[in-house]
């Protein structure tokens, strides 16, 4: 499950690459020239605005989601700031020095 779930990430985070808004200014009239002639064609060129809102809004959830997938920490084990931070570190060298304890 781990596996395909970064797999998703990287497929997003990929597809967030090519629909970036920066890439638009390359991206869309390549595309506009592949598909002109054809009803798609004519139909992106009439609503450029609108296609470049598109591919910004899928870039930014896209990429959202990808780094929410690959930046997420297993549940096998616990974050090494757990283990060895705050109150847990605390407690576990006050119990080895025998302080806490009663005298």
């Amino acid at each position: 499950m781990r596996i395909a779930k970064r797999a998703l990430g990287f497929a997003l985070a990929s597809t967030a690459l090519v629909a970036c808004p920066c890439h638009l200014a390359l991206t869309l009239p390549l595309a506009l020239t592949v598909l002109g002639g054809t009803a798609l064609g004519a139909a992106l060129t009439a609503h450029t605005g609108l296609l470049v809102a598109a591919a910004t809004a899928y870039f930014v959830g896209a990429l959202a989601a990808a780094v929410y997938l690959l930046n997420r920490p297993s549940r096998e084990q616990p974050p090494d700031s757990w283990q060895e931070d705050g109150a847990h570190a605390l407690s576990r060298s006050a119990q080895k020095s025998g302080l806490g304890e009663d005298r």
